[in-house]
């Protein structure tokens, strides 16, 4: 009876390792050695160890705006982050089967922090994100919680189409976007 039991508890405790979070309309995955915290009405993903260390993602809570032109999401990246910028890459737009995002990228701090917003619309609510990396120190890791966000799609209005249970977030990796610039 104790084998079985422990066995499942292993099997459970496994399970909830590898299950996606979910912060409003996103779900997301996380590596070992982070953790979510609550910002205000934001949460932020953040590199256990240092509380400076400079590695983090903040999910910002989704808005019911159409983000669809580089005008607005440069006006939303300013209201979002309060940072100075030395060097800033003409954000990259993508359209597909109806979804709008945007990947953006720039340097701040004498170029020591490299950060990347990103916004995706599915034509009536956008996701924002705002990933953040000290001196190249956790890119990979940021790339693989970019990689592993999905948002729910929006339900078609015919009755005869089926509903798709997700859309994988398409942003440019922090990485791909900061060799555009360099």
């Amino acid at each position: 009876m104790k084998k079985i039991f422990l066995s499942v508890l292993c099997l459970f405790t496994v399970y909830l390792l590898n299950a996606q979070s979910q912060f409003g309309i996103i779900s997301y995955s996380l590596p070992q050695g982070w953790y979510a915290r609550q910002s205000g009405n934001d949460l932020e993903l953040v590199k256990k160890g240092d509380d400076n260390s400079g590695c983090k993602i903040t999910l910002f809570q989704q808005v019911n705006t159409l983000v669809n032109d580089e005008k607005k999401f440069i006006q939303l990246w300013a209201l979002k982050t309060k940072t100075g910028s030395t060097k800033t890459a003409s954000p990259i737009k993508t359209e597909d089967n109806g979804w709008i995002s945007f990947s953006g990228f720039k340097t701040t701090g004498k170029g020591t922090t490299t950060e990347g917003f990103y916004t995706v619309c599915d034509g009536s609510q956008t996701a924002i994100i705002l990933a953040e990396a000290q001196e190249n120190s956790c890119i990979n890791e940021i790339n693989s919680i970019l990689a592993s966000i999905t948002i729910p799609a929006k339900e078609t209005r015919s009755k005869a189409k089926a509903k798709p249970a997700s859309k994988k977030v398409r942003v440019l990796p922090l990485k791909s976007l900061k060799a555009l610039v360099n």
